[in-house]
């Protein structure tokens, strides 16, 4: 509860800790420390307790996802996310978390039509779980398809009630008044009328409302809203499954701060931010100010190649017809 609902890694650490000193042979224990280290930027460290778990039970299907996540989400690779995420699709070929990564995956190496194969194939699993329906979101989104995208966000909407994803696809499509129903519902610490609260848990759709905010004519309590969302990340880790990713690009470019903008999205770049680039750059609705500058599309250019790069090792994986052992230690 407190590390995958509330988002507080720190508190429930000590919590998996003591359960882990109690029984040390549980994977899914195992594994769950391991996320609540990689919840709070101790990402090697949660490797070794992944790695602990594989020793445990090789044929538990979460280590493998776990561990592609990590390197997709923490170290840049998703290639090696795609790798370790086929090692767990053959053990439980309905894990629907792994389906969905794999989804996540293709879309950010750029095969679309691969992307909406495993999406599908989690759809097909789990219709009516949150994941799977995200998943398939994005992929109208990257498709362009406005009647699909908004479509997926009132079936979101009904799944999981003010979540994030709804509000990134209403502001992104200008539905500035729906947004702000579903903020003055879901989420009243962001009401003007009194000082923002933000934590973890309500970082990323802070910054969505604060554009809808702007966008019906209060920029004065949207730059609160975004103040205190830089307050936040302050006290996060940037990468991870919980990470931030590129919200400070995307802060910074919205309070046009164009120079700091830069500076974050290097630095996002080379501490290895990947999954979720291709939203939080041209596609985004927060950073208009950038998307003329020569520096962010060279950037961008920069990530669309590496991209493409792992993308071919990912053909050579899906070449073999069976999947090579993994090295001991990758």
């Amino acid at each position: 509860m407190l590390l995958n609902y509330l988002q507080q890694p720190d508190a429930a650490l000590p919590v998996l800790e003591r359960a882990y000193s109690l029984d040390p042979v549980s994977p899914a224990l195992i594994v769950t420390v391991g996320q609540a280290l990689s919840g709070l930027g101790r990402f090697d460290e949660a490797m070794g307790y992944y790695q602990k778990a594989l020793e445990v039970e090789p044929a538990y299907a979460g280590t493998y996802y776990l561990i592609g996540s990590l390197h997709g989400y923490a170290y840049g690779r998703l290639d090696l996310g795609v790798r370790w995420s086929l090692e767990s699709h053959e053990r439980d070929p309905r894990y629907v978390s792994n389906l969905q990564a794999l989804g996540i995956y293709y879309l950010a190496l750029g095969d679309d039509e691969k992307a909406e194969y495993w999406i599908n194939q989690a759809l097909s699993s789990s219709p009516d779980r949150f994941q799977p329906n995200m998943a398939a979101a994005y992929l109208s989104f990257r498709r362009g398809n406005e009647t699909e995208v908004l479509e997926a966000a009132d079936r979101l909407q009904v799944i999981s009630p003010g979540n994030n994803t709804t509000l990134y696809l209403l502001v992104s499509s200008g539905r500035y008044r729906e947004a702000l129903r579903i903020a003055a519902e879901f989420f009243p610490e962001f009401a003007c009328d009194r000082e923002p609260e933000i934590s973890r848990l309500n970082l990323l759709p802070a910054i969505n409302v604060s554009l809808a905010v702007e966008k019906t004519g209060d920029r004065e309590c949207a730059n609160r809203l975004l103040n205190k969302a830089l307050e936040q990340m302050r006290v996060m880790p940037r990468l991870g499954y919980f990470g931030y990713g590129f919200a400070d690009v995307e802060v910074y470019a919205r309070q046009e701060k164009k120079e700091q903008a830069l500076i974050a999205l290097r630095k996002a770049i080379d501490d290895g931010w990947r999954v979720f680039w291709w939203t939080q750059s041209e596609r985004s609705p927060h950073t208009e100010l950038l998307r003329s500058d020569p520096e962010f599309n060279a950037m961008m250019d920069e990530i669309r190649s590496e991209m493409s790069v792992q993308l071919e090792r990912v053909r050579d994986i899906e070449a073999r017809a069976t999947l090579d052992p993994i090295p001991n230690g990758h």
